[in-house]
């Protein structure tokens, strides 16, 4: 991260990351780590990568290629590269004011690593023939705040991006980085709106950028830079060509870059009903959400249909048809009925059931069959600390195929549930809920 120390780095030996921790002033967000720590979890982590056959995927070429420089004995190189997707509310391609001064925008948080010390030279400079707008400069803006020709907004929500923009009318953006950018996100956002951007020569603007034609590349110098504005200044129509032909380009999707990493590497089946996950540790919670909605009434028959997908899929991912499932169900009594027996109509009787003890004994009452496992911890979802009786018990159990039933909205403490999943020694845990999407039937 940030690979810049007097110039783009080639090499990260001990003696140079040393120096690097003690005078690189892009080198700030990890302030408390230790070289020898450091050398130590790097080549942990590459040999791990080399060990696993793990596949890399980058968001551009920049990025498996300068690792390449820095550690050539370690598989950047073959990395797959995947480009991240963008997706602007109300984006459009935005018309500049055209006026007798030169609308220069900046979009993003400010700091040493994003150019903020370059821009302070930059902005005296061009004063005479540009105004400057800092959208979203955060408070490493601050000390721009009320300089003439400057206007600042600290901060913006996402969905207003297009509305802010369309405001400003900006004739070209400066993205200014100090470092290799791994992507660029706000450079995504601008070429998706239509907007010139001025980039330095590094990194994944480099690659991304096509000098004078999808945008123009500079040298990470003020004077470099400040040239180049007053050539744009005086010449609209190169402004208006990049324009044009951000205007043609597709801008690609979220939803695209998805599908290519499904086609890297393939979920586990689901289906809209349930998730299941073959890993040690389940997704987390809004990803099991989202998967796992179903808009339709929380009936027997839906949750018959959930338990026959969770038992099909849990025993095609690993033959555990015939065995114990642990039943964890986060939320209001009412609907325990109506999922139990949808379960044993499934399962049969090989159904564990964990509850806070003070319940057991009616569940053991409506269903004599059930296997209840009780805890004295409080609450449907804060299972924090199991007692020891309850741990052993689950870990007894052996359920390879753990079921979570959660319809309300109050998703806190999920991780907790995860561990209890764990504990009984689930390899595959589902879930049914999301959002408040699923009611109790009536």
């Amino acid at each position: 991260l940030n690979i810049h120390f007097n110039g783009v780095c080639r090499s990260c030996a001990p003696a140079r990351l040393t120096e690097c921790f003690q005078r690189n002033p892009y080198n700030r967000l990890f302030g408390m780590a230790d070289t020898a720590e450091w050398v130590a979890l790097r080549d942990r982590y590459m040999n791990l990568l080399i060990s696993r056959g793990v596949t890399l995927v980058a968001p551009t070429r920049s990025v498996p290629r300068h690792l390449s420089t820095i550690f050539p004995r370690f598989p950047f190189r073959h990395a797959k590269v995947i480009g991240h997707g963008v997706e602007v509310a109300g984006a459009r391609v935005i018309a500049p004011a055209n006026a007798a001064r030169l609308r220069v925008v900046i979009l993003g948080l400010l700091s040493p690593q994003k150019g903020r010390e370059l821009l302070r030279k930059v902005i005296p400079m061009a004063r005479p023939f540009a105004d400057f707008y800092l959208i979203g400069a955060g408070k490493g803006g601050a000390s721009f705040a009320g300089q003439p020709g400057v206007t600042m907004v600290e901060r913006y929500q996402p969905n207003r991006l297009a509305a802010l923009l369309a405001g400003v009318k900006p004739d070209v953006a400066l993205a200014l980085s100090m470092v290799p950018e791994t992507f660029g996100y706000t450079l995504s956002e601008l070429q998706a709106l239509g907007i010139p951007c001025v980039g330095t020569n590094l990194g994944s603007y480099a690659e991304r950028i096509q000098d004078g034609v999808t945008g123009f590349l500079v040298q990470p110098g003020a004077r470099a830079i400040v040239t180049v504005l007053k050539r744009l200044h005086h010449n609209r129509g190169a402004l208006e060509r990049v324009r044009s032909t951000l205007r043609a380009a597709p801008v690609k999707p979220l939803t695209a870059m998805v599908k290519e990493y499904s086609r890297l590497l393939p979920p586990p089946g689901f289906t809209e009903r349930g998730y299941a996950s073959a890993l040690p540790r389940a997704p987390v919670a809004g990803e099991c959400i989202e998967l796992a909605k179903e808009s339709r009434p929380f009936t027997r028959a839906v949750m018959e249909r959930f338990f026959q997908d969770a038992v099909r899929q849990s025993a095609r991912l690993h033959g555990v048809e015939k065995k114990t499932v642990l039943l964890i169900r986060c939320g209001r009594d009412v609907t325990l009925k109506p999922c139990l027996r949808a379960a044993r109509g499934v399962w049969g009787e090989q159904i564990a059931f964990l509850c806070h003890g003070a319940h057991a004994a009616r569940f053991r009452a409506w269903f004599p069959w059930l296997r209840v496992i009780t805890t004295t911890d409080q609450g449907f979802l804060h299972w924090a600390t199991l007692d020891a009786r309850a741990i052993s018990a689950l870990r007894r159990l052996g359920a390879p195929v753990a079921v979570i039933c959660a319809p309300g909205k109050n998703f806190a403490g999920f991780e907790n549930i995860i561990e209890i999943a764990e504990n009984a020694g689930a390899r595959n845990i589902f879930f049914l809920g999301g959002a408040g999407a699923l009611q109790p039937a009536r």
